[in-house]
């Protein structure tokens, strides 16, 4: 961060600056030092109760590769936020391998060992959800639908997610509390889509590679058929 001084010569300019000036966006979302790794303040700021944001993202055209290991205690939901092209490993096996655009998500489950090439620029969003705050939010769900949220990873495009996203990623005038509160709540709207969708799966069957599921598949095709004549 810059830091500069001025001299206005006059204690009053410095004051009217200060509380009249034009407010400035500010970013409601830490970048992180280290690929999925929280900075000290947002470590000290995770709860048991609340989703904390972090934001990965580069415009230079190397190619990068990167790892870390996901805490026990949370899943983590990657939100892309921009086109790009990726190789992506999660437990040791690949997730993504090529181009992936805006609003592909991905719910990588507790300890579980991550690794990512990036092939050029990347822009990312991750949520780092505790384990006690999935298992609130969807207490009013069966548990056969709870279980989803962890083994559906969920890697459909999605664009209510990659609105919400975006909406983390932008500047902001809204600073301070307000600001945190404000990317919470977003936070919180995300996770609680999630847990829709992974509900819908685990009670529909999942849907993988961008195929229908069967019930689905022979319900097109019966209607398409009609009755028979």
């Amino acid at each position: 961060m810059r830091y500069s001084n001025s001299h206005t010569g006059s204690p009053a300019a410095s004051v009217f600056k200060m509380h009249c000036g034009p407010v400035q966006p500010e970013n409601i979302v830490d970048d992180e030092p280290e690929w999925r790794v929280l900075r000290q303040t947002s470590a000290t700021a995770l709860s048991a109760s609340r989703v904390i944001a972090t934001r990965w993202h580069a415009g230079s055209g190397e190619s990068l590769e990167v790892g870390a290991d996901t805490s026990a205690d949370c899943h983590v939901v990657k939100i892309v936020l921009r086109t790009m092209n990726i190789r992506f490993w999660a437990s040791g096996r690949i997730v993504q391998d090529g181009v992936t655009t805006p609003g592909t998500v991905h719910v990588t489950e507790p300890a579980a060992p991550v690794r990512c090439l990036f092939r050029g620029p990347y822009d990312v969003l991750h949520l780092h959800v505790p384990n006690t705050l999935i298992a609130e939010c969807a207490r009013h769900m069966p548990a056969i639908r709870r279980r989803c949220f962890a083994r559906s990873p969920f890697r459909a495009k999605d664009m209510a997610i990659d609105s919400l996203g975006a909406l983390c990623s932008k500047p902001t005038r809204v600073g301070g509390s307000v600001g945190q509160l404000y990317a919470d709540c977003i936070s919180i709207a995300i996770v609680a889509r999630l847990l829709g969708s992974a509900s819908d799966v685990g009670t529909f069957g999942a849907i993988e590679g961008g195929k229908l599921a069967h019930w689905r598949l022979k319900r097109a095709i019966d209607y398409v058929e009609g009755p028979a004549r």
